[in-house]
């Protein structure tokens, strides 16, 4: 056998906080169950890997839009207008009513 028979790869898969969550373990061929050999020296390379972080959303600037967005609803909602531009229907019925009923006296 060649020496391609005994080179091996370890992974060490970590975590964010640098505990070990696995490893594994990889030969150049696809099978080497049952071989056996006498080389005195194995030639091993070792990984270590660690989780890359993707990007994460933008949430503060989605939530100052929202409330951006709810300010502007808010203030096209107040109305503008006077006490008596807004309540003359209210007003104007209860005028006449007493003006009505004091009328006879």
């Amino acid at each position: 056998y060649g020496k391609q028979w005994y080179q091996r790869r370890v992974r060490v898969h970590m975590d964010n906080s640098g505990f070990v969550t696995g490893l594994s373990l990889f030969t150049k061929t696809e099978e080497c169950v049952g071989k056996t050999t006498t080389a005195s020296a194995f030639n091993v390379h070792t990984q270590v890997l660690y989780p890359v972080i993707g990007a994460a959303p933008d949430v503060n600037t989605f939530i100052q839009l929202k409330e951006a967005e709810e300010r502007k609803k808010s203030e096209e909602s107040k109305d503008k207008r006077s006490f008596f531009a807004k309540y003359w229907m209210y007003i104007v019925p209860a005028v006449l009513f007493f003006m009505m009923s004091m009328g006879g006296q």
